[in-house]
């Protein structure tokens, strides 16, 4: 089954913010046995199988007031190892994530009226925070944690309990 990200090109940025001319391109076969050119926008490593996002880009039109005019489409989709196949010469290590000292997995929301506090630091997949698109890493969470004035952890998903794993945090 595929997605289609919509005429016009879609979001225009590929895994971590790269641009998708940026993306690495590889090879996949089809059910047919085409073969066909594709970026690839993530991979990951599953029961011992390697899985790939890929992005297709297909000629279209769009239609307007004065007629059709020529667009594309992108088709998402994923593939396994080995229907996936590297393009020699392409960069394939863009795809990783960032080192973990890097990683933005911590969302932040503005602390309610009436708090001592400026921020809340919630786990990314606590629906307290909303539809809190704000991250920080470790190091700006705890350097912000480090004043309990400017913020405080979620009560309900406890970031606290990851952020220090020796329980020498102020909430112990």
């Amino acid at each position: 089954m595929h997605t289609q990200t919509g005429a016009g090109g879609g979001s225009g940025r590929g895994a971590h913010g790269i641009p998708l001319d940026r993306l690495p391109r590889a090879l996949v076969c089809l059910t047919d046995d085409q073969v066909l050119e594709v970026r690839v926008t993530s991979r990951r490593h599953f029961r011992g199988v390697w899985w790939y996002e890929l992005l297709l880009t297909l000629p279209d039109r769009r239609d307007t007031p004065r007629g059709p005019v020529r667009d594309v489409t992108e088709i998402a989709f994923s593939a396994p190892y080995p229907d996936v196949q590297p393009i020699p010469g392409e960069d394939y290590t863009v795809l990783d994530p960032p080192p973990a000292a890097e990683r933005r997995r911590w969302r932040l929301t503005e602390a309610p009226p009436g708090s001592p506090h400026e921020i809340v630091v919630h786990r990314p997949d606590c629906a307290q925070a909303g539809m809190s698109q704000q991250l920080a890493t470790d190091r700006e969470t705890l350097r912000m944690l480090a004043d309990p004035e400017e913020a405080v952890t979620c009560a309900v998903c406890r970031p606290d309990r990851v952020l220090y794993l020796d329980g020498d945090g102020p909430f112990g």
